[in-house]
């Protein structure tokens, strides 16, 4: 059964990938996952204060001195800081961790209707879940003091690190036992 989801998830990305030349068909077939692209920066957002001021999802063409390219959707912060700017720029591989909750979440008949859409919305999460260069920009363009903060942390306090590895490998192990349980019932 797993060898035909990842099947189907990859057909449908690579039928993306087909449309890329043609911006009308890529934009339409890839408007979910900019939707779930958008909403991850416009939560994150929220939630880090980064004051999210607009959300949109429609494209649109720009032209700058490098250049034309296109626009899928863009959302607007008006508080963008050291400590929530990684943060809002790298919120779309969220959507990585929801494809793989929605993976492990498949069971019973592989071409039933659910799993056809959990199939598809997988698909629509893993095009969506690449941050842009854009995104890129924004997340690494004032996390300095981020960096310079958890850089002191490993230096001044060395033993601190294999205490939170070990806490990220219960986590983990917790959350997959779970998840395995939950397919039983």
């Amino acid at each position: 059964m797993n060898i035909y989801i990842i099947l189907g998830v990859l057909s449908i990305l690579i039928v993306f990938r087909q449309f890329k030349s043609n911006f009308i068909l890529y934009s339409l077939g890839t408007l979910p996952a900019t939707f779930f692209h958008e909403l991850t920066h416009f939560i994150v957002s929220l939630f880090t204060n980064g004051r999210p001021v607009s959300f949109t999802i429609l494209p649109k063409r720009i032209e700058n001195d490098k250049g034309t390219f296109y626009e899928l959707g863009s959302v607007g912060s008006a508080n963008i800081r050291w400590y929530n700017s990684m943060f809002i720029g790298l919120s779309p591989f969220l959507l990585w961790v929801g494809a793989y909750l929605l993976y492990i979440s498949i069971e019973g008949e592989t071409f039933s209707t659910i799993n056809i859409i959990k199939i598809v919305t997988i698909a629509m999460f893993i095009e969506g879940g690449l941050p842009s260069i854009p995104d890129f920009k924004i997340a690494f363009s004032k996390s300095y003091v981020f960096f310079i903060i958890l850089g002191s942390t490993i230096l001044l306090y060395p033993d601190i690190f294999p205490i939170i590895l070990d806490k990220i490998t219960i986590l983990y192990e917790t959350s997959r036992g779970y998840f395995q349980w939950k397919k039983f019932f």
